[in-house]
């Protein structure tokens, strides 16, 4: 294990990184000489509801796995998730002793939720053109009757497609092109899915069985934990739940509905 001139250098390394940072960091610290690596130090544990003795994440075993440490001083910004399900922005540094070797892993999750959703709130005001585009609020008698359609179980009738004008092209993507959403953010909804939508939906009847009130409500929390502020959401969150985007899109309707009536 470290010595314990190393063990409380570095503790006080992360007592100090979270009191400069605030308690939106999680600091960890990994003694990597001990027979089973975990965690010795730890400050704002909530984030991801680890404690002293936790063993290695999978990203962190991964990092050892690769022989990461042998080139590099660190890894920055990768991914993980914090225990409530928000993604988290993960940086860790290799700490070493005067041979080069692997001693520690001083690590920085940041949980940036609070600042993605006021930025979300901020931004509406500034373009609220492109939420409208985003979330719309009115719905055709084509859309509310395949809504009825799915409601009842039938096959929705499909929509002759229009003709896109000049200000759809420059505007931001129709909800419908959404799906095409880069790697990066595929990735991204599919942590947040398997950690946090199919473990509510384990306990819940099959999509196809569940009612519109308990799909409401599954929504409503992925809509808690940002999930819909990454792009493709939608179409994951309707694909998950057997649902048209379009129903979906009036579920999160109805959501912002009643934040602004809190």
């Amino acid at each position: 294990m470290m010595s314990p001139f190393q063990l409380r250098k570095f503790t006080l390394l992360v007592e100090f990184l979270s009191l400069t940072l605030g308690p939106d960091y999680e600091i960890v610290l990994y003694d990597m000489k001990q027979d089973t690596p975990c965690v010795v130090a730890i400050a704002n544990g909530h984030i991801t509801g680890r404690t002293v003795g936790a063993q290695m994440t999978k990203a962190a075993r991964e990092m050892l796995a690769q022989k990461s440490y042998e080139k590099e001083n660190w890894k920055l910004n990768y991914q993980g998730v914090s225990a409530n399900g928000h993604l988290l922005r993960c940086s860790s540094m290799f700490l070493k002793d005067k041979d080069g070797s692997l001693i520690g892993l001083l690590c920085i999750n940041f949980d940036d939720s609070r600042y993605r959703a006021l930025s979300s709130k901020v931004y509406s005001l500034c373009h609220p053109d492109q939420y409208i585009n985003a979330e719309p609020s009115f719905f055709s008698y084509t859309d509310l009757h395949t809504m009825d359609l799915e409601d009842r179980g039938e096959p929705p009738v499909p929509k002759t497609p229009e003709p896109a004008s000049s200000f759809a092209a420059a505007a931001e993507p129709a909800p419908s092109q959404e799906a095409e959403a880069p790697a990066e953010a595929g990735s991204s909804l599919d942590i947040l899915l398997d950690s946090v939508f199919r473990q509510d939906l384990a306990a819940s009847p099959e999509p196809v069985k569940m009612t519109q009130k308990k799909k409401l409500e599954l929504t409503r929390g992925l809509e808690q934990k940002g999930f819909f502020l990454l792009k493709g959401a939608v179409p994951k969150a309707a694909e998950a739940l057997h649902c048209s985007q379009a129903t979906m899109y009036r579920y999160l309707t109805q959501i912002k509905k009643e934040k602004e009536k809190e």
